[in-house]
């Protein structure tokens, strides 16, 4: 897989449940240069992730999407 067509690139997560943790956790593995947005209804999760994930930006609430 070439990851190189999401270096520099603005990607928004929608939702963050199991598979797309898994997803956020390959980039970062695979240090892909790109800015993630975490995009969800559910404000109380961006605590928890702050920690596991600091680069991550967020927008969660009512109005994530």
């Amino acid at each position: 897989m070439n990851l190189d067509r999401f270096k520099n690139k603005k990607i928004a997560i929608l939702g963050m449940g199991i598979e797309n943790r898994a997803l956020v956790d390959f980039f970062i593995k695979k240090k892909v240069a790109c800015e993630i947005t975490i995009c969800d209804a559910q404000k109380e999760i961006e605590t928890e992730l702050k920690k596991q994930y600091p680069t991550l930006l967020f927008q969660l609430g009512k109005d994530y999407d």
